[in-house]
């Protein structure tokens, strides 16, 4: 879907991203990546939290100080200048998601417009720009790299051997090729100036992207990254919709596609997204959305990385990796499998090692690709659950309960017998039944589901977080969902979730925070209800989320504090909200 919006001033704003998986950027309405646009550096503390327009790349990371390798390495931008030029009078940005590009349209009062062209090629790691004037202007084109921990060594204008001191050393070459009349290379090609009437500016990365950048036009290079488009859209079934909901379900499907990394999904490959790192947690809500719209080639990138890493689960639980062991995956994971969290209560998490069995186990049932199981699923599902049984279980008072471990984050540190955790449980039992290996472990995971659904803590008349917890909480929704471990005619998870949306304004929010209930449990709420017969309120709930869409009609992790626009965790259920209210 195309949207078009005017900007009069080099006002904040929430830019459009591109990308391919790999590289991810964001355009603003001039055509260009410039920091002035970007919330932060005209707020500091912004409610932004940091959205400034940056090139990012996945799994390039910082390493060898504070930050211990976790944070996206930043690739700069780049930036225009027109000598001469006042301020526009007028701003246009097109945001085409079929064609994964944009265009800007500036224009002045005495009638000159610049037009720009941008797309991220689909499987390149190359960014097209084409840029047109009505009539001659000056014009200077300038790429500013991050200097530090780079050496830059120029072969000739325009090509560089780049040398990245990372967590690692790593050697790649950059190009940036200008192609059009009228312009001379400065700071051995970093800068372009002339006279503009048309011209193409190509930033390639890597061997591969600059032979197709110095082989190919720019209408060759749209055609190639059109087509795979073209392809990926074919591939997925989106559900017959209402107009007023098609702009937010092609976003989300769009941004889905563009974070899908060669490891798996992140929130985003932002900064202020926690630096792209994976949340196993959040995993399970990608990959539902992705499976729902038939993106099961994009799906399967998540239980895949699980898979691939988890040895380096295993070894944080078992003094001899090679055994019998269970696994605890990262809180939040770095492509090489390890942890890549900061310090907190928040690494008390456990309801994430169930989302991991639970991503395997619904991909190959989904999608049929059954050898997925076959291929270490099977091991990795038995292994969350051996951790869970081995570490979590405890008998208190003739009841099987969990023990303590962060819960929802809003709830504080080390709960014992936590209402949603405790469901992943059941969940992740159920699954470890369903594939276990012999007869007598899929009975002894039957049964621990069973003893744990009977101990779910209760206190008048209905479930609580915890025993002798608060009165309302986002997590007693996980019976109904995430996790669905509870019938839709279990009166006390129906009066649980009566209790959440009695005090869902100051309980609403994934921090403590604002008086409202932020995007994505938003979603959360609209699935439980659904799950649990009140289709009306899931219904009357979807349209106060539209009403809540940004510009573009992205969706946010928290609308009413403006935090973290494309948010993938909120897409994925949203995608998997559309496909069940709206199949055919």
């Amino acid at each position: 879907m195309r949207t078009i919006m005017e900007f009069a001033t080099r006002s904040p704003a929430v830019l459009p991203p591109i990308g391919n998986g790999e590289l991810s950027l964001q355009i603003d309405p001039e055509g260009a990546i410039s920091p002035e646009f970007g919330l932060k550096s005209i707020c500091p503390v912004s409610n932004w939290q940091g959205m400034v327009p940056g090139i990012r790349r996945a799994g390039w990371r910082w390493g060898g100080d504070h930050r211990a390798g976790r944070e996206l390495f930043p690739f700069g931008f780049f930036t225009q200048e027109l000598p001469s030029r006042g301020e526009p009078s007028r701003r246009r940005l097109t945001f085409d998601t079929d064609l994964a590009e944009v265009v800007s349209e500036i224009s002045w009062a005495d009638g000159t417009v610049l037009t720009t062209e941008i797309f991220c090629h689909a499987t390149e790691n190359l960014v097209a720009i084409r840029k047109r004037a009505s009539a001659p202007v000056p014009f200077c084109f300038h790429h500013h790299p991050e200097h530090r921990r780079l050496t830059m060594k120029p072969r000739k204008p325009g090509l560089w051997d780049c040398i990245y001191d990372l967590d690692e050393i790593r050697e790649e070459p950059f190009a940036l090729f200008a192609c059009g009349p009228g312009f001379t290379p400065e700071e051995n090609g970093l800068l372009w100036r002339g006279t503009l009437t048309g011209c193409v500016w190509i930033l390639a990365w890597g061997e591969a992207a600059i032979r197709k950048a110095g082989n190919l036009s720019f209408e060759e290079l749209r055609r190639e990254h059109r087509a795979v488009w073209a392809a990926f859209y074919k591939r997925s079934t989106p559900p017959l919709l209402p107009t007023r909901m098609k702009r937010s379900y092609d976003m989300a499907l769009y941004h889905l596609k563009i974070s899908t990394t060669r490891w798996s999904v992140p929130t985003g490959l932002f900064d202020s997204h926690w630096h792209g790192r994976f949340f196993a947690f959040d995993e399970l809500f990608i990959l539902r959305g992705l499976l729902c719209a038939g993106c099961f080639e994009e799906a399967r990138r998540i239980p895949a990385f699980r898979i691939a890493t988890f040895e380096r689960a295993r070894q944080r639980e078992c003094k001899d990796a090679r055994g019998d062991g269970s696994c605890f995956y990262p809180l939040e994971t770095l492509e090489d499998g390890s942890e890549g969290a900061p310090a907190g209560f928040w690494l008390d998490h456990v309801f994430h090692n169930a989302n991991v069995a639970l991503c395997i186990a619904e991909y190959a049932k989904c999608s049929g690709d059954m050898r997925i199981l076959e291929q270490g699923g099977k091991e990795v599902i038995r292994s969350c659950a051996l951790f869970f049984e081995r570490h979590m279980l405890y008998e208190c008072g003739g009841r099987t309960i969990l023990g303590s471990c962060t819960d929802m984050e809003r709830l504080g540190e080390h709960r014992r017998n936590a209402f949603m955790t405790t469901c992943a449980a059941i969940a992740l039992f159920r699954i470890a039944a369903e594939f276990a290996g012999s007869p007598a472990d899929a009975g002894r995971y039957r049964d621990l589901a069973q003893r744990l659904e009977a101990g779910l803590p209760v206190e008048n008349g209905r479930f609580v977080a915890y025993p002798g917890g608060p009165a309302a909480s986002i997590g007693l929704l996980g019976g109904f969902y995430p996790y669905a471990v509870l019938s839709p005619q279990n009166e006390l998870a129906q009066a649980a979730l009566d209790s959440f949306i009695a005090s869902e304004r100051q309980v609403g929010n994934m921090y403590d925070t604002g008086n409202s209930v932020c995007a994505w449990y938003r979603l959360w709420k609209c699935m439980a209800c659904l799950y649990a017969g009140r289709r009306e309120t899931t219904e009357n709930e979807l349209d106060l989320l539209l009403s809540e869409t940004g510009s573009w009609g992205e969706l946010f992790e928290i609308y009413e504090k403006s935090m973290r626009p494309f948010f993938a965790t909120a897409e994925g259920i949203f995608l998997s909200l559309l496909h069940q209210l709206y199949k055919p």
